[in-house]
């Protein structure tokens, strides 16, 4: 199948990332968008940016705050031709 994911964060006007719960691929309790105790600024931004992925069809994951699914196209399975 092929991949229809992405892990994306937020930034500022100056391209900046904001303050965010946890690291990228960091996989502890505080990635969790839902369960972390992150500080309140990072909350706030995790949350954002998932209210926004899911307006425009993207299903977040549980455990990682910068990890979404497309949720409206469905996979299709890769092609294996072998040209000659």
């Amino acid at each position: 199948m092929n991949g229809m994911s992405v892990d994306l964060t937020l930034l500022d006007k100056s391209g900046q990332e904001l303050f965010m719960p946890t690291g990228f691929d960091e996989f502890t309790e505080n990635a969790h968008p839902l369960k972390s105790r992150a500080p309140k600024e990072a909350l706030d931004n995790a949350h954002y940016l998932r209210r926004v992925m899911l307006e425009i069809g993207f299903t977040p994951s549980n455990t990682e705050w910068w990890h979404f699914n497309d949720g409206i196209h469905k996979p299709v399975a890769y092609s294996d031709l072998l040209l000659k």
